[in-house]
């Protein structure tokens, strides 16, 4: 199995474990090469779906939202009692 594609696949399976990859492979340059493959990989799953779901959200936000003019005075105003 490529080296990089094992890295990745264990920086998936544990999105918590420590990025100090001195003590656990004995690289010292490697941690930078694990976190970008960290980042692309989420970026990979995550971004698509977040970009779409961001879409959606302000598509309503756009139907919901009122201009504080177009809303009539008496709206505005303490009620009448």
């Amino acid at each position: 199995m490529d080296e990089s594609l094992e890295t990745r696949r264990s920086v998936l399976a544990n999105p918590l474990a420590s990025l100090d990859s001195t003590a656990q492979t004995g690289h010292g340059g490697d941690w930078q090469e694990e976190v970008f493959l960290k980042i692309k990989s989420m970026k990979d799953m995550y971004l698509g779906e977040l970009n779409h779901m961001h879409q959606k959200i302000t598509a309503r936000l756009e139907q919901v939202r009122l201009p504080l003019c177009a809303i009539p005075k008496r709206f505005l105003g303490p009620p009448d009692l």
